[in-house]
């Protein structure tokens, strides 16, 4: 009885410990959406596996309230920017003269401790740390966070552990590793922290450059679209020129983009208000068959996809994020490309001006004999 006792005395420490550690990153992630403003800076390091080197960055990260941002740059929640710079690699292993991988390394954005409780599936600590911030010593709790990385039409598919060192008084984050699958692991120092000041003129530049950036490229406009062949969901092989004729429009997508939902759905419910009139809708994406499906599904869509494992669509079309549409006429020239689908009226008004203007050219009188390419499509 008494063994019993104190293995359940036991099993109720370790529960209280798990909670009271999740709950230390919950409250570090609350003082640092609470702030007016923060700046967080430091450097990142990993060693390189199998090789003599070491490869180290800087990362900046700078949060601001709305009520800090200029009115038209602001969003609805704290906005918060990451820099990364100064890439160095370092020969850290004497007498050695492998050449530094050619491979590129990806620098991740640290310091975004308002996330710290996001997706968050446990968290054990796993020791003390002692570490030196500007002179003074701080007692850290080491954390082991669990992470649930997955796509939310994948629950449960994907995790990763961080290591997270927590001050438990101030609740400042001192130090953090990462999982990277090119390095194994970053580990990344905080240098300096910047508590309810002004946001500086970076960050502002940055939202302005942003907010500034072009919604469509105009360079495409006139343009004959590429002819490539790619196959769609049932295995069936599309050549976009076989759709001359008809005006098409392309939306490009991928399931790790939020705003791809809305513009896969403004896409939908554009493709069944000009389908009498001719339009013809695919959507493309790099995503595996199994995954479009299961994200198509999860978001109640059922728009065609054709499948561009290769990004050849992606790189012909010079598609550098997603989501873009891509309006093309009936002769095959770009109408209109936008970037970021944030504009759905004039998407919507394009389109209704294209198919507008056909409809009227097909209204025209014409010589007997000359084929109308659209005739089928009206009633």
């Amino acid at each position: 009885m008494l063994n019993r006792c104190l293995a359940l005395l036991a099993f109720a420490a370790s529960m209280l410990d798990g909670q009271s550690r999740l709950e230390l990153l919950r409250r570090a992630a609350n003082f640092y959406n609470n702030l007016d403003s923060v700046d967080v800076k430091g450097y990142a390091t990993a060693r390189v596996p199998g090789t003599s080197w070491e490869i180290t960055y800087d990362a900046e990260t700078e949060a601001a309230q709305p009520k800090f941002i200029p009115v038209g740059l602001r969003a609805s929640s704290m906005q918060v920017v990451t820099t990364v710079s100064n890439f160095r690699p370092a020969r850290v292993v004497a007498r050695t003269s492998d050449p530094f991988p050619t491979h590129r390394f990806m620098m991740l954005p640290f310091g975004q401790y308002e996330n710290l409780a996001r997706h968050l599936l446990d968290a054990q600590r796993i020791g003390v740390e002692i570490i030196t911030y500007q002179g003074h010593n701080y007692s850290c709790d080491v954390i082991d966070a669990v992470y649930d990385e997955s796509p939310e039409f994948k629950p449960n598919s994907i995790s990763s552990h961080r290591k997270i060192y927590i001050d438990p008084n101030t609740l400042w984050v001192l130090k953090e590793t990462r999982p990277d699958s090119a390095v194994g692991e970053w580990t990344f120092v905080v240098t300096s922290i910047t508590l309810n000041k002004q946001p500086s003129a970076a960050l502002l530049k940055a939202l302005q450059s942003f907010a500034s950036q072009p919604k469509t490229k105009s360079q495409w406009r006139g343009r004959p679209a590429p002819d490539l062949t790619l196959t769609d969901l049932s295995g069936n092989r599309v050549r976009l020129a076989e759709l001359h004729g008809h005006p098409v429009l392309l939306d490009f997508w991928a399931s790790y983009c939020g705003p791809c939902k809305r513009a896969a759905a403004l896409s939908e419910q554009l493709a069944n208000t000009y389908r009498q009139a001719g339009l013809i809708v695919w959507s493309l994406t790099e995503d595996t068959p199994s995954d479009a499906r299961l994200w198509l599904k999860f978001n109640h869509l059922s728009l065609p996809v054709l499948l561009d494992r290769d990004g050849v669509a992606f790189k012909t079309f010079q598609v550098e994020g997603v989501p873009v549409a891509i309006l093309i006429d009936d002769q095959g020239k770009v109408v209109k490309y936008w970037i970021g689908m944030d504009d759905p009226g004039d998407v919507q008004t394009t389109i209704e001006s294209l198919v507008d203007h056909l409809q009227r050219h097909l209204n025209e009188p014409v010589a007997a004999g000359t084929p109308r390419a659209w005739g089928t499509f009206f009633h």
